[in-house]
């Protein structure tokens, strides 16, 4: 598959994975077209028991990111008719989710099915939300899925995956940063891939015995919390 232009679904506002992938493409000479950055939005999402993600510093809004380095930035909702309007309008040869709700299928489509995520979690085993906390409740293992989206969520042609080391001195918020940061590798790995295959050789991700996991429960986020030492003494490496 050629990879000569790339274009991002964002945020407009301060966002790791975003920061981080686009730097990352930015080293790697790949040339980013534009960026499609939606505006923040409330979600109607409970709030977590406990936290167990680290609080981000020092970031950069990405618009003065794509002004340094001379990248289109729109502003808009990825859902929107004016949103597919100029995907249709300006195609590009891949498009990659560094942040973004679930997309319609109207966008998918406008794409030509081109628009690529990575999952923080190995699909089909663990879909959804909260993925490192499903990962420890259902005790199973835990890494990255990079995938081509379809309509169904969690789905479409398997790019790439790979395990998350896990070490045994690791605290979970330790694990919980390791997995977004971890990402970014990920992105490489998968355009390697890309580029050295054909879309027609990809295989569909199996979902017919995977359950979507919504975000956890209060109650059982505190219960899930004290299997993390034996899921880690598992699953651990060194």
């Amino acid at each position: 598959m050629k990879i000569k232009n790339i274009m991002l679904f964002g945020y407009n506002f301060p966002h790791k994975k975003t920061q981080d992938f686009i730097f990352r493409l930015l080293i790697e000479n790949y040339n980013i077209k534009y960026v499609i950055a939606a505006p923040w939005k409330k979600l109607n999402i409970p709030r977590s028991a406990i936290r167990i993600s680290p609080e981000h510093v020092g970031l950069v809004h990405p618009k003065s990111i794509c002004k340094k380095f001379n990248i289109k930035l729109i502003v808009s909702r990825h859902n929107s008719q004016e949103t597919i309007n100029f995907l249709k309008k300006n195609p590009v040869d891949l498009y990659i989710i560094s942040g973004a709700r679930i997309l319609t299928k109207e966008v998918i489509e406008s794409t030509k099915n081109k628009i690529f995520n990575i999952h923080p979690g190995l699909l089909p085993q663990v879909r959804g939300l909260d993925t490192l906390l499903w990962s420890i409740y259902f005790n199973k293992p835990l890494g990255m899925t990079a995938h081509f989206i379809s309509k169904k969520i969690d789905s479409g042609l398997l790019i790439y995956k790979e395990k998350l080391l896990l070490k045994l001195s690791d605290t979970i918020s330790d694990v919980s940063l390791r997995l977004l940061e971890e990402q970014t590798e990920v992105l490489i790995q998968s355009l390697k891939r890309l580029k050295s295959s054909k879309i027609s050789e990809l295989q569909n991700l199996d979902l017919k015995k995977a359950v979507y996991n919504t975000k956890m429960p209060q109650y059982l986020e505190k219960k899930t919390i004290t299997k993390f030492p034996l899921w880690l003494k598992k699953f651990a490496k060194y």
